[in-house]
């Protein structure tokens, strides 16, 4: 298993870690809720339970991107699973 992100190419915080994600030649599979409704879903079911999106709730943001590890951590900066 590898490193998931999940995220939408609308937000400019994926589009970034996209490129960086390219230029590093990283195996991270990205999960873009702008071609499955199921990714969506997935993503939305994982932060309505998982306390790591309590603070990114509270502040009004989304919390993308959002990267899962193969131990099933989450992360929201790039630079942590690098």
């Amino acid at each position: 298993m590898t490193t998931i992100m999940y995220g939408t190419k609308h937000c400019p915080d994926v589009r970034a870690a996209l490129v960086e994600i390219a230029d590093k030649g990283l195996d991270i599979e990205f999960r873009n809720f702008d071609d499955s409704v199921a990714y969506l879903k997935e993503f939305v079911l994982m932060r309505d339970k998982r306390a790591e999106f309590a603070d990114k709730k509270e502040n009004g943001y989304l919390g993308i991107p959002c990267f899962v590890t193969e131990d099933g951590k989450i992360y929201f900066e790039i630079d942590k699973v690098i």
